[in-house]
């Protein structure tokens, strides 16, 4: 994909570090959440997992675009 030129989207992401929470279990996988953010942005590519080792937890990956487009 190409944008066009200009603005992708207005305002940076926001990270932020959670307090410690209670870790989450995922099928065979334990997650601790470790920071909450905060995005507003376009979707610039998309890539589906179906077979890969992770898929089962993470089945797409997203690249995301924000700010200027040159």
């Amino acid at each position: 994909m190409h944008p066009p030129a200009g603005q992708i989207a207005e305002h940076d992401p926001l990270q932020s570090d959670v307090p410690p929470a209670p870790t989450i279990l995922h099928g065979r996988w334990t997650l601790t959440p470790r920071a909450h953010y905060d995005i507003t942005a376009r979707v610039l590519g998309n890539e589906s997992y179906r077979f890969d080792a992770l898929s089962a937890l993470i089945p797409e990956d997203l690249a995301l675009g924000w700010g200027r487009c040159r």
